[in-house]
C-alpha cells in the first residue's frame, strides 16, 4: 500500500522502517527509506511524528530556486548575493 501523509499523527503509527521520504533535490523527486539505526538516539525521545514536526526526517518543503523563479514574482525574490542586513 502507498499513503502520502504530511500528518505526524499519521506517521507515529509507522516504524522508520515503513516509511520512504520523498524530497525535491534539484528539480527532481528523491524517494529514500528511513534508517532505523540512524533514529535509535532520536526514537529514545522523540516520536516519529516528533521528527517529521522537527524537519529531521525529509520530507519537507524545501526552497529551491530554480522552482521558485517559476512561481514567485520577481520582486519577492532574493538574490543569493544580496545581505538581508543591507
Amino acid at each position: 500500500m502507498i499513503l502520502a501523509t504530511q500528518s505526524p499523527y499519521l506517521v507515529d503509527h509507522f516504524q522508520p522502517e515503513d516509511i520512504v521520504v520523498a524530497d525535491r533535490v534539484a528539480g527532481e523527486s528523491q524517494f529514500s527509506r528511513l534508517a532505523p539505526k540512524d533514529l535509535e538516539a532520536w526514537l529514545e525521545d522523540y516520536s516519529l511524528g516528533d521528527l517529521w514536526l522537527k524537519n529531521e526526517l525529509g520530507g519537507r518543503p524545501a526552497f529551491e530556486s530554480s522552482v521558485a523563479s517559476r512561481w514567485v514574482p520577481r520582486s519577492f525574490q532574493i538574490d543569493a548575493a544580496t545581505s538581508v542586513n543591507g
